[in-house]
């Protein structure tokens, strides 16, 4: 058997770039006096924002208040929908009443994290803060872009046109577990993992270019859910195996939250007996709406991060496809891979509840189950050998065959 280390992923936590310049307000005042100039207090404070900027921020739209506009105070979703809306029509530079960088700087990341149609964005930024003579701290942010207007509307049309061909294909009157699975699937049959493919870290990677790493598999996903109403939260964080930096997503489904992480379900593997082609290999359900108990295996969650906690487990993929076994008979188990061959199935999926189970079928699945399995082809085919490979997933108490007939 050779062993494989998990595919490594790209970074998924935006960078923000901050500037902070302070400018004194006492000269500009003083020269208005001197030549007479009727001051006004807007004219003497230059840029200073609107005193009522935070009452008269237009409010977002229902679809577009997002988890993380939710988990703030008012005077801070004032400041995330000046901030929104002034992006949204297209504003280079954008006022806020507030000089606190470190909350300024919060308050944008939240509104990235829940709008991953903002692609034009790169996630960094420059806010300047300001003093004024007269009249409360303020700072102007600027936001960084990786495509300049004339692109993002050449852009805009080229997701809309894959997505808009996705939902005309969607069941409107589907359970959301089916939309969420569908949505799942289709990310990951659309997109190859790529730590060098252009726009990796948004959805125009995945739409357009069908290469991206896992912020970009997150949020298309967020995206496609957002589209059909669905509660959607971009989350990062770590892989606790190697602290590598990870972005996946928690979503909300019959009442009660789930984790999915899309890029761990498009063919990421521990160990497998020999090299499985792309093309033979199995969806990896695993975190296909998981709880807690089962993503902190291998996930770490940002602590910074408020997110709902997951505890439903009722959603389990091989739970629902009888694939998920509470107890280990070898010779149930060796019947049930001799109904998966006899039907030509291309694997036999084994997921079991705890870690004593898992132990206590590993070796026969992987050793005389398994030769038994490749014997019973043989025997039903009459072909001379049979190639019999096998993805092995401690993490997620799980074993995968996989059978070949030809």
């Amino acid at each position: 058997m050779r062993s494989r280390r998990r595919r490594k992923h790209g970074g998924c936590l935006l960078v923000l770039i901050l500037i902070t310049a302070v400018v004194v307000g006492t000269g500009l005042f003083g020269y208005l006096y001197m030549t007479g100039a009727e001051p006004s207090f807007n004219h003497v404070i230059g840029h200073h924002i609107r005193e009522d900027m935070e009452e008269t921020a237009e409010e977002l739209p229902v679809i577009e208040q997002g988890w993380y506009y939710e988990q703030l105070d008012s005077k801070e979703r004032a400041m995330y929908r000046v901030l929104y809306n002034g992006l949204t029509a297209g504003e280079e530079e954008i006022e806020v009443a507030e000089s606190d960088i470190g909350l300024i700087r919060t308050i944008f990341t939240s509104m990235m994290a829940d709008h991953p149609e903002l692609f034009w964005l790169t996630g960094g930024s420059q806010i300047t803060t300001y003093e004024p003579a007269l009249g409360d701290p303020y700072a102007v942010v600027t936001a960084e872009r990786n495509c300049t207007p004339e692109e993002q509307k050449g852009r805009s049309a080229q997701i809309e046109e894959v997505v808009g061909e996705y939902l005309s294909q969607v069941d409107t009157g589907a359970d959301d577990y089916e939309k969420i699975k569908q949505a799942y699937d289709f990310i990951i049959d659309l997109t190859q993992y790529n730590t060098e493919a252009d726009n990796n870290q948004n959805i125009y990677s995945v739409f357009a270019g069908h290469q991206s790493v896992c912020a970009g598999y997150a949020k298309a996903f967020q995206y496609l859910l957002k589209r059909q109403g669905i509660r959607c939260i971009y989350v990062t964080g770590k892989i606790t195996e190697n602290a590598e930096k990870h972005g996946w997503t928690i979503v909300r489904c019959h009442d009660a939250y789930y984790h999915v992480d899309v890029t761990w379900g498009d063919a990421v593997y521990n160990e497998v007996s020999e090299e499985i082609p792309s093309s033979f290999r199995a969806k990896n359900y695993d975190y296909l709406c998981c709880p807690d108990e089962v993503i902190l295996r291998t996930h770490e969650i940002d602590e910074t991060l408020n997110v709902p906690v997951c505890k439903a487990d009722d959603l389990n993929y091989y739970r629902l496809h009888n694939m998920y076994y509470t107890s280990y008979d070898k010779d149930t188990f060796r019947q049930i891979i001799f109904d998966d061959v006899d039907a030509q199935k291309p694997y036999s999926v084994f997921c079991f509840a705890d870690q004593s189970l898992y132990d206590a079928a590993h070796d026969d699945l992987t050793e005389s189950l398994l030769h038994d399995g490749a014997n019973r082809i043989l025997g039903n085919t009459g072909m001379p050998h049979v190639r019999t490979l096998y993805e092995d997933e401690p993490y997620m108490f799980k074993i995968v065959i996989y059978w070949q007939y030809g």
